[in-house]
């Protein structure tokens, strides 16, 4: 295979070989998540990263954005990627714990972040099954 480019020192390359990685090889601990779960990369993008560059450029990537499946389940393809911040990628994980108060859907960290309790606070109170307006509440509770 050639290379028809200059981009392979660049973040976007190696974030294009760490995807294809985590879908492929192995022997990565990370595997067990990606490729062992049955997640691939779209053949289009898999066999040329010319295509998924553009693609990238083309849907907002920047140096301190990450991709992100938007679908946990489905392949690296580009109706299921985006471009988005560790943080927002960090609340689409398949081991997040999703609470619903007041019709508002948040994780446990962006309700801990949202209200100033200390995450340990709302995992220790949904452990001892607290109502959830008590497990939202800052301060102690009885």
């Amino acid at each position: 295979m050639s290379i028809k480019h200059n981009l392979c020192n660049t973040r976007l390359y190696r974030a294009w070989i760490n995807m294809k990685n985590r879908c492929y090889n192995k022997k990565l601990k990370e595997y067990k998540n990606y490729g062992g779960r049955g997640i691939k990369v779209c053949d289009e993008w898999k066999n040329d990263f010319l295509v998924f560059y553009k693609w990238s450029i083309e849907n907002g990537y920047s140096d301190d954005l990450t991709i992100d499946r938007i679908d946990v389940n489905g392949n690296y393809e580009p109706s299921n990627c985006r471009w988005t911040t560790i943080e927002m990628q960090a609340n689409n994980k398949t081991n997040n714990h999703f609470i619903t108060y007041n019709n508002q859907t948040l994780t446990i960290n962006q309700w801990a972040r949202k209200l100033n309790i200390p995450r340990e606070t709302i995992k220790t109170r949904l452990g001892k099954k607290y109502p959830i307006n008590i497990v939202l509440k800052k301060g102690k509770v009885k």
